[in-house]
């Protein structure tokens, strides 16, 4: 397809009815999350003599040492296939492992602009669906705060203002469903929750708007019999193989679909519902997103959409003769964000 400009992303969301915007690891970059595989290699730096007592200082050595980066990207590949297979099988491992992810700058939660202005506008309806392939809670965390100025009074409309100086407006009933009680009273249930697995299902209704976090995360702890019960933020209190506190005869254990996974494979009927949702957009923005490895079967669900658009420094794995390639960054996505589609 011919190059496109930000105007002609911009003019394409704001005539959209259904859009949907998926996003990966590269719209962290900037707060310093390991892209890719150097984020388990920087564990395993951490970590050496855990790597020994599960044997996998070997696998780690050889691909910290090899300099050919070709030779060096397959070696890595295979020390992070070798680490995922044995993190089932080891509760100190994936102790250890959720703990450090812990410790990761910015993994948790801070102010970003970039992640607060794709929040928006999902918030907004702007964008109708939101999917993300990322263990961290950016997007998360912005949710969370708007939430939280919001409850001081949830019939009006939420404001809220980026560390830029711009600010927006949220509507009530885009963050709140306001449920009729008996008398004259009203709840309001937030509409906004998390989907990673096949237990959040059943707890999504009608007026839920789910963040569809395909690859969930090394902090979601799952009880088998109740679902995820740490979602989203880090709980001090409960660590991996904790009793869960509802089931005391289960044990709580990560949420996860690693390096090498799918979740077409590793959750197939969460991904059926992802799917359908993408297929029946009228407009797909994914950034930060590359798109290879475990992740083909995502790209091709966007690439076989009609008005797919893909923000990204480089096309990386796309075929930009089937997508709508617009060769910048994310943060420069969500400026353009700020700019024409959700500020006031």
């Amino acid at each position: 397809m011919p190059s496109k400009t930000r105007d002609d992303l911009a003019q394409a969301l704001l005539k959209s009815q259904n859009a949907a915007l998926v996003v990966g690891a590269g719209i962290s970059y900037d707060l310093k999350i390991p892209l890719g595989y150097r984020l388990p290699m920087e564990f395993g730096a951490a970590h050496q003599s855990l790597l020994a007592k599960v044997g996998l200082l070997s696998a780690w050595q050889a691909a910290q040492s090899a300099t050919d980066p070709d030779t060096r990207w397959n070696l890595e590949k295979i020390f992070v296939d070798v680490l995922v297979s044995k993190f089932a099988g080891s509760i100190e491992l994936q102790q250890v492992l959720v703990g450090w992810l812990g410790q990761v700058e910015s993994m948790a939660g801070v102010q970003s602009d970039t992640h607060a202005a794709f929040a928006v506008t999902w918030l907004q309806r702007k964008f109708k669906h939101l999917i993300t392939t990322n263990w961290d809670f950016l997007l998360e965390w912005q949710i969370d705060g708007i939430y939280y100025e919001a409850y001081n009074d949830p019939f009006a409309p939420a404001n809220y203002s980026f560390a830029s100086g711009a600010n927006c407006t949220i509507q009530a009933e885009h963050l709140f469903f306001l449920e009729s009680l008996e008398g004259e009273d009203y709840f309001w249930h937030p509409r906004w929750d998390i989907a990673a697995n096949v237990s959040d299902l059943p707890n999504l209704r009608r007026w839920s708007r789910p963040l569809w976090k395909i690859h969930g995360s090394p902090v979601f702890l799952a009880c088998p019999k109740c679902g995820g019960f740490s979602h989203w933020k880090f709980e001090a209190e409960l660590k991996v193989n904790d009793p869960c506190p509802v089931h005391p005869d289960e044990r709580l254990l990560p949420e996860i679909v690693f390096w090498g996974q799918g979740l077409d494979t590793a959750q197939p009927e969460v991904w059926q519902r992802v799917k359908k949702r993408l297929q029946r957009s009228d407009c797909i923005i994914a950034s930060g997103f590359s798109g290879s490895g475990s992740d083909v079967y995502i790209r091709r669900v966007i690439e076989a959409n009609s008005n797919a658009w893909v923000v990204n420094p480089s096309k990386g794995a796309w075929d930009v003769d089937k997508v709508h390639f617009v060769e910048t960054t994310a943060a420069d996505l969500a400026q353009l964000l700020i700019e024409r589609v959700i500020t006031i």
